[in-house]
């Protein structure tokens, strides 16, 4: 029975999460329910698509630190951050006529 006791304890420390952030899993729903909404509207009008650009960017970063504060998994964390910032800098660039 003791040995069970200690399986179970072993058990809830190799799976580390951190504290849940309710406010970001909550924009992360948002931004993602808005970038689906925009991505319909861009197949139909050509010009929302830096509007979908930018969403999409900041959706990749609210994913990249989700996963960083949560759920401690770090490999899709800079790819996440990496594209989420190109993609608003070129939202950016769009938007300046650039």
């Amino acid at each position: 029975m003791k040995q069970k006791k200690e399986m179970r304890k072993k058990g809830k420390e190799q799976t580390p999460q951190g504290k849940i952030y309710y406010p970001l899993l909550y924009l992360q729903a948002l931004l993602t329910v808005g970038m689906l909404g925009l991505g319909i509207a861009t197949l139909f009008q050509n010009s929302l698509l830096n509007w979908f650009e930018l969403i999409l960017g900041i959706t990749l970063l609210d994913i990249a630190l989700n996963n960083s504060l949560m759920f401690k998994r770090n490999g899709g964390t800079l790819l996440y951050s990496v594209v989420g910032v190109i993609l608003i800098v070129l939202a950016i660039l769009a938007f300046l006529g650039v």
